[in-house]
């Protein structure tokens, strides 16, 4: 058990060079990086704590999946698979857990240490049979994973919207469009195989431009609904909807192209930030775009026909 521990921290190290950062000063920006982002989410909704608790259950139990039960099984006993499942879920809630105390949530944070430790006895299963239905088309893939790994956002943002209506909170509802881009950035976080790339007869730029033009519709099929809402309930708030809609088909549009720009690699901690900086400063993504524009161009080049 403890080889496994320390496999682990090996390839956490392993995954900082490849990223190319240094992994105590890569593990202090995370650590920075989640302190802001808590303070940002409390700071920005006053129903930031039951968000917290689902994000945190969402990490654990993707932990806890049956494939990754049935490899660990392989390996160790049932007592020692229970106990390393235990301190996992520990060591990923812990974080959640002490900032909800922080925030004076203590029922919430030490019931999320209670609860991280029971679901350590659990197995998540998903029928295998059963295919959750997307409305996307087959051929835009990235939407079509994201959807069906991160369905669970849709009720999360969908609640979010309602109660902005509810409360007469317009930046609540607008935050809960803001949500539905994490849908997009599961789905581009990962870059496919050079050959699903090299298979497209086309050069580069019609590539790019066509999947600019999947990523624009698709992400138009996703917020429309909330759009239409915020409309509807805020009539005196159309254009700042409007703009909002624009600027969250531009963060798209970002993350897609940042992924290219790293092709076939995933994306590094310097994307990562230009990305990250997008979203608190959304002016930025005007001169980020050509630079990861330009990047994409290069990379792809060499699978696609000029």
């Amino acid at each position: 058990m403890r080889y496994y521990f320390k496999l682990q921290f090996l390839r956490i190290i392993r995954k900082c060079k490849e990223l190319g950062i240094h992994p105590i000063p890569g593990l202090g920006l995370v650590v920075f990086g989640f302190f802001l982002f808590s303070i940002y989410l409390f700071y920005k909704t006053e129903y930031a704590h039951w968000m917290y608790l689902g994000l945190a259950v969402y990490i654990i139990s993707e932990l806890g999946g049956q494939k990754r039960k049935d490899l660990l099984s392989l390996l160790f006993r049932k007592k020692e698979l229970q106990t390393i499942r235990a301190l996992e879920n520990l060591f990923f809630t812990f974080p959640f857990a002490g900032f909800l105390v922080y925030k004076s949530f203590y029922i919430e944070g030490l019931g999320l240490l209670l609860l991280s430790f029971l679901i350590s006895f659990v197995s998540f299963r998903m029928p295998s049979s059963r295919v959750i239905p997307t409305p996307f088309k087959r051929r835009p893939f990235e939407f079509i994973v994201a959807f069906r790994k991160g369905f669970w956002l849709l009720p999360i943002s969908g609640f979010l919207l309602l109660k902005s209506i509810q409360v007469d909170n317009y930046n609540l509802g607008v935050f809960s469009i803001f949500m539905l881009l994490l849908l997009a950035i599961i789905g581009y976080s990962k870059p496919e195989t050079e050959y699903h790339v090299w298979i497209y007869s086309c050069n580069v730029k019609t590539f790019l431009l066509q999947k600019i033009g999947i990523a624009i519709i698709n992400t138009l099929l996703l917020t429309v609904l909330s759009v239409v809402v915020l409309i509807v309930c805020f009539p005196d708030r159309v254009i700042y909807t409007l703009g909002a809609l624009v600027v969250a088909i531009i963060i798209v549009l970002v993350v897609l192209l940042g992924k290219y720009s790293a092709y076939p690699k995933e994306m590094n901690l310097p994307q990562a930030l230009l990305i990250g900086l997008c979203f608190w400063v959304p002016p930025m993504v005007f001169f980020v775009l050509p630079i990861f524009y330009i990047q994409a161009s290069k990379k792809l080049n060499l699978y696609l026909y000029d």
